[in-house]
């Protein structure tokens, strides 16, 4: 489904936030890794009321500025990050 996620993402491999999607909204607490290929991986979990749900998301990048990223997700999804802050 579409979503719009906000993370925090911290130098120590973790990251947390919030998905707004059809569902509702959902906390997430992830961590994240730069694998060898140069893709992003985030694995966590997302809460919404009280399901807990698998949070996997891995991105490939193909636009990076220090404004926003654009990227796609392995099933094909485009995917653009804006930097708040």
């Amino acid at each position: 489904p579409v979503a719009r996620l906000y993370l925090e993402v911290y130098p120590n491999g973790s990251a947390s936030g919030q998905m707004v999607w059809a569902m509702g909204t959902s906390n997430v607490t992830t961590n994240w890794q730069i694998t060898p290929t140069g893709m992003l991986s985030l694995v966590g979990q997302m809460m919404t009321g009280w399901q807990v749900a698998p949070f996997i998301l891995n991105v490939s990048f193909n636009q990076v500025t220090p404004a926003f990223l654009t990227g796609i997700c392995v099933d094909g999804t485009p995917l653009t990050w804006y930097r708040l802050g």
